[in-house]
Formats: structure tokens, C-alpha cells, sequence
């Protein structure tokens, strides 16, 4: 019995360990070159963490070193004239379960921003996510539709003024949203285990937790951007909650 019990141990090893060794790591670097220590030998990385994700498995590890990391930008829409919303997207969309997203280097020094003044439509979007994700956008510096991710040791920032597709010009974008594209999006309803920790966070909600669950926020600073005068609502919240019935605000 007890080496039947042993053999039976070792099958199971084999069924087991395979699922995990599929996880790896992608690099990023906005010279395109890094490495895992230094980054900056000759090993390839990706140029902007939009592009890891893009190639990343479900359990990969993504680091990025030092740069800054913008919106995407599309010039060619297939029509003329082009407008903001047809070639811009937000910087970095997370659809990919299980993934760590880590800075190599400070905070301070390594950036992942949205500027762009403008919704970004899903043109723009299916475009960054190489047609992953299609749907409308906020420019939030981060969003993340996906389950088990973690972002480590970044400066997160949205500077948007407003939002145009919110009556009365209520900005509702962030410095890292969770579980959405934008604050109302029914598509994507919420993830869960979503990591946020040691992270510089700049927005109107510096964290917008849309409901999701199981969110860990540790170590991080926030600072609140205000919005245009006529805005009151979706703004000047450190953290804000939403569950679909009761919007918490911290």
C-alpha cells in the first residue's frame, strides 16, 4: 500500500507540473532593450507594457524598467479627418488572468500614463489590444478586466480634464481602475484578487474598484487631480468603491 501511495504521489507531480511551467517572464523597456538585473543588455523586450500583455500567457510575470509608458496613438483611422477618439487608447489595458506586472526599478522612474484628452472609442482600443478587447474606453492610466493581477512599484497617472461622455462633464477616469473600461461599463462586471501595492497614483479617484472583489491596496500614494469647476461628481476620491447599488468614496 505505502508504494502504491508513493506511485500515486508522482502521477499526480506529472499531471501537476506542467500547468505551471507555461509561466514565464516578458520584459519591457522604452529603448527596447532589458533584462531581468540591468536592463540594459541586448536582450529583446517589448517597448511598451501594452505589448508584453499582448504576448503574455495567463500566470506570466511582466517587468518593466524604467521609462515612461503613454497613450497609444493611431494616426491612421481609415477615414478623414481622424478625430482623438478614433487614434487614441488608454495606456495600459490588463486582460490577461493571473498576470504580475512589476517595475524593476522606483517608482518615481517608471511611469504608465494616459494623457490624451479624449474617450477613446473601440477602434483605437481593438488596436492596442491587437482585437482582444473591443469596446469604448476612459483614458484611465491603468484598467483591468481580468482576475488574479497584480501591478507592483509603478507611478500610475490620469490627467484627463473630463469626461465628454458623462453628462454634465463628471470625470469618472483614474489613476487605475479595477474591473472596468470606464466607470458604468456592463461588459466587463467586476474581477477579482486584483493586487495594487507600493504604487504613485495621480487621478481624479486615484483606485476606482468597480465591482470587484477581493482588492488589495498596500503601500501606495494618491494624490487627487481636480476636475473642471462644473464637475462634482466621480472626482476628489482617493479611493472610490462601486458595487452596482452603493458607490463608496475614501
Amino acid at each position: 500500500m505505502k508504494k502504491l501511495a508513493i506511485f500515486a504521489g508522482l502521477v499526480a507531480l506529472l499531471v501537476v507540473l506542467p500547468i505551471s511551467a507555461y509561466a514565464g517572464f516578458l520584459y519591457v523597456d522604452d529603448d527596447g532593450q532589458a533584462d531581468a538585473i540591468s536592463c540594459d543588455s541586448s536582450t529583446i523586450a517589448y517597448i511598451h507594457p501594452q505589448d508584453a500583455v499582448n504576448a503574455a500567457g495567463t500566470g506570466d510575470t511582466i517587468l518593466v524598467c524604467p521609462g515612461t509608458y503613454g497613450s497609444r496613438y493611431y494616426p491612421d483611422c481609415g477615414w478623414t479627418p481622424c478625430n482623438c477618439n478614433d487614434t487614441y487608447a488608454p495606456a495600459l489595458i490588463v486582460y490577461i488572468e493571473d498576470l504580475t506586472i512589476q517595475a524593476t526599478g522606483t517608482a518615481a522612474e517608471t511611469i504608465i500614463e494616459s494623457t490624451h484628452p479624449c474617450w477613446s472609442n473601440a477602434l483605437a482600443v481593438k488596436k492596442s489590444t491587437n482585437d482582444n478587447v473591443d469596446s469604448n474606453a476612459a483614458p484611465n492610466g491603468v484598467s483591468i478586466i481580468a482576475s488574479g493581477v497584480t501591478i507592483e512599484g509603478f507611478t500610475l497617472r490620469s490627467e484627463y480634464p473630463g469626461d465628454p461622455a458623462v453628462v454634465g462633464d463628471w470625470p469618472n477616469t483614474a489613476g487605475i481602475m479595477i474591473g472596468a473600461l470606464y466607470a458604468g461599463d456592463q461588459n466587463n462586471l467586476g474581477v477579482t484578487n486584483t493586487t495594487v501595492k507600493d504604487c504613485i497614483i495621480f487621478g481624479h479617484s486615484g483606485i476606482y474598484n468597480w465591482r470587484s472583489s477581493n482588492t488589495t491596496i498596500d503601500g501606495n500614494s494618491i494624490t487627487i487631480i481636480p476636475a473642471a469647476p462644473a464637475a462634482t461628481e466621480h472626482n476628489g476620491n482617493g479611493i472610490a468603491v462601486w458595487d452596482g447599488w452603493f458607490e463608496g468614496t475614501y
